[in-house]
Formats: structure tokens, C-alpha cells, sequence
């Protein structure tokens, strides 16, 4: 019977993303843990810092543990993980009159496939569905015209040959200059998605750190894809249904930074789509991660 009700629950999940602009989300937590991290925080806050939430709007919030442990456990920390997220969520709502009503599943269903004192980490999560809710039109103010954001319309192929730094890290007086590149390594966003994965959250807060100890520093952040084909103008993008991944993904990076403090006179952004590769043909699975990348490059010091 659960499992009937489980399939039915990601049926109507299904149907909602058939019929309406859908944005999934899902938290994953440690063995026996519910309070939400500071990472579950910044995925959250990068899911709505981008979407016009209005009364129409439907939020759902499921939570789920693995197999470890009592069913009545189990069903009550579900319960405990969907309402830590709902704490959160309430308040990119509180401009509207959506109440979403916390969903305890208890255990996902499955035939056990870890070693008992481990589990499933898989399982353990709160999934957060969205809909009736569209992404914000661009906001002039913060990009008046190509010096602050604007897609590549150049999509000719032009292989990147120019030396680039790889890690904040390697940020240090020599190489503080204008026009130094860096490639952001470990900064990775869900697939075909514009929300970055929670393993890259210390990343992001790396370069807010950066950018808080130059105060002088100005850069550009660049979005840049693989797998494409040239003259393709961009990937196509889940979230938003536009044909602008790069430029989404380097638009969510700047909208971090600046709810963060950092002014936007200092930031801009740009997607180049598949236009300037590190490698080009692509011949295996690493070159395509190498050019699936984001930059930043120094424009002011």
C-alpha cells in the first residue's frame, strides 16, 4: 500500500510539472539528522532568490528518511525535516498568503541496498516542489546594457588559449592584475539546471571571502557550457525553459554576491554558451567537465 501511495505521490508530481512552470528542489540530510545546514540554506536561497512568488503560488514539502530504524521513528523524523524546511521557506512567502502544510512520508520505499548503520543517503531528503511560480524578469537596474549582463551573440566556435588560474587560491599579489582569468573549480550546478549542487556551496562562499578582502576587486563572472555545437546560442535551461544556461548559471552567481553585500557596481556577467571551449572537438568525459565551467575574470582593481 505505501509503495502504491508513493507512486501516486510522484504521478501527481509528474502531472504538476506537465502542466505548469515546475522547480524542484531536493535537501539531503545525515543518518538521523533533520535541522537544515547552512548549504541547505543557500539552495534554498538560490531556488527563490529568482522566482515571483504570488497567491497562486503551490508549494509542497515531503520528507523522507531511509530504512534505518522503527517505522513510527522514522515517520516522525520525516515530519521533523519537512517542517525545518518550511521554517526557511516561510519566508520568501510571507508576501503572499501560501501556507505550505508539511508532508511526513516516513521511510522512501525500497528494497534496502545499504548496510544497516549506514542507509541510504539517497533516501534521506526533503523534496520541495514549486508551481504557479515564474522567474523574475531581469531587473534593468542591475545590468544596464552589455557592461554588467548580456548573453554571447558571437556563437562561433573560438577555443579559450590564453593561460587561465584554476582556485581562488591561487589568487595572490602577482596575479592579481586586470584581466587575470580563474576558473572556479568545484563550482557545479545541477544538470541542465541553473542551481548550483550543495557540494559547491563552499566554493561560492570562497569567492564572497575573496571579493570581501579586495574591496577594490571588480570581476566578471562567466558562464560557460559543453556538448554543444557551434552556432547553438546557449543551453537550454530546466528551470526557466529559456535557451540561456550559461548566462542563468553566472546570473544566479551575481545575485549571491550581491544579496551578500557585495555592491553590483563591482560585478558583472555573461553567458558564452559553448562558444569558447577549453577543448574543441570534446574527446572524452573529462574535457567535457574541464569546459563546463564557470569564470572570473579581474576587470578593475
Amino acid at each position: 500500500m505505501r509503495s502504491a501511495f508513493l507512486y501516486i505521490l510522484l504521478f501527481v508530481l509528474c502531472l504538476q510539472n506537465a502542466h505548469s512552470q515546475s522547480h524542484r528542489l531536493n535537501l539531503y540530510f545525515e543518518t538521523d539528522s533533520f535541522r537544515l545546514t547552512e548549504a541547505h540554506k543557500l539552495q534554498i536561497d538560490s531556488l527563490f532568490a529568482g522566482l515571483a512568488v504570488n497567491d497562486s503560488t503551490n508549494v509542497t514539502i515531503t520528507g523522507f528518511t531511509d530504512f534505518v530504524g522503527n517505522t513510527a521513528y522514522n515517520k516522525l523524523l520525516s515530519m521533523k525535516r519537512a517542517e525545518s524546511a518550511r521554517s526557511i521557506i516561510l519566508s520568501f512567502l510571507s508576501e503572499t498568503s501560501v501556507d505550505p502544510v508539511p508532508i511526513g512520508f516516513g521511510e522512501f520505499d525500497s528494497i534496502p541496498s545499504a548496510p544497516v548503520h549506514i542507509g541510504v543517503r539517497q533516501h534521506r531528503m526533503v523534496v520541495l516542489e514549486v508551481n504557479n511560480a515564474v522567474f523574475k524578469a531581469q531587473d534593468k537596474t542591475d545590468n544596464p546594457g552589455m557592461d554588467k549582463g548580456f548573453v554571447n551573440s558571437d556563437t562561433s566556435i573560438k577555443i579559450v588559449t590564453t593561460p587561465r588560474l584554476v582556485g581562488l587560491e591561487s589568487l595572490n599579489s602577482d596575479s592579481l592584475q586586470i584581466g587575470t582569468a580563474i576558473i572556479l573549480d568545484d563550482l557545479n550546478f545541477h544538470a541542465g539546471r541553473h542551481v548550483l549542487l550543495r557540494e559547491s556551496i563552499p566554493r561560492l562562499k570562497e569567492l564572497l571571502k575573496t571579493l570581501q578582502k579586495y574591496p577594490n576587486l571588480h570581476i566578471r563572472i562567466e558562464g560557460h557550457i559543453c556538448c554543444g555545437v557551434e552556432g547553438e546560442p546557449d543551453g537550454y535551461d530546466q528551470d526557466t525553459g529559456e535557451q540561456r544556461l550559461s548566462y542563468n548559471r553566472a546570473h544566479n552567481i551575481y545575485q549571491y554576491l550581491v544579496r551578500n553585500g557585495i555592491a553590483k557596481t563591482r560585478l558583472s556577467f555573461a553567458g558564452f554558451g559553448y562558444s569558447r571551449p577549453l577543448y574543441y572537438p570534446e574527446k572524452n568525459d573529462e574535457e567535457q567537465k574541464r569546459n563546463r565551467r564557470v569564470e572570473i575574470i579581474i576587470t578593475k582593481l
